[in-house]
């Protein structure tokens, strides 16, 4: 099946793809890609995430860029907010 699915897909797009037989059964069974296995993991939200860039993107527009640092800082402001004393002080990051 999967061979079938990628020739077909080669003739329409021109793209070669490959398509694991074993992934492909996993989700065909509900299973969650990585991406999605991920996002469960992480400390923020998708909104949160959202407005932590659209804010990053807004300094850098107003010609003030923000460093790494300052960008650690924004996000561990964000979860000390959020999670208070269950976040670690050490934050977000390397």
């Amino acid at each position: 099946v999967c061979f079938e699915i990628q020739e077909e897909y080669l003739k329409k797009t021109g793209v070669i793809i490959h398509l694991n037989y074993n992934t492909l059964c996993a989700m065909a069974k509900g299973g969650q890609t990585k991406a999605q296995s991920n996002a469960t993991k992480g400390w923020f939200t998708v909104v949160e995430e959202d407005v932590l860039m659209k804010f990053a993107i807004e300094m850098a527009d107003w010609g003030w860029p923000l460093s790494h640092g300052h960008l650690k800082e924004h996000a561990n402001a964000i979860l000390k907010a959020k999670l208070g004393n269950c976040f670690s002080d050490g934050g977000v990051g390397k």
